[in-house]
């Protein structure tokens, strides 16, 4: 699916951008910056998230693909993504690579 254009709207802490058959949620933690991918109807196959990413960070993957860490030129981690899972709508998660 590719996004349609989305207007964020803000609410309770959390950012959504509605692109209609799927939405993207940023919740603003203490400790973390949490972003959610709701598919809002049953698909078919295997789904393939791809998040383009500008920055003046590198990104360094870990060995197994697990995590992402977006380094300075000092090689010093600024940012890392991590803990991606998916869940079904009875709760059923499964890690992602």
């Amino acid at each position: 699916m590719i996004a349609p254009a989305a207007e964020p709207t803000r609410s309770d802490g959390q950012i959504l951008y509605d692109h209609g058959p799927w939405s993207e949620i940023y919740v603003l933690r203490e400790d973390a910056l949490q972003q959610c991918f709701v598919i809002k109807s049953a698909i078919e196959g295997p789904a393939v998230i791809r998040i383009p990413i500008r920055s003046g960070l590198s990104p360094r993957a870990d060995a197994g693909g697990a995590s992402v860490e977006f380094i300075d030129a000092k090689g010093t981690p600024r940012l890392v993504y991590k803990d991606a899972f998916a869940m079904d709508r009875a709760g059923h998660i499964a890690a992602l690579s």
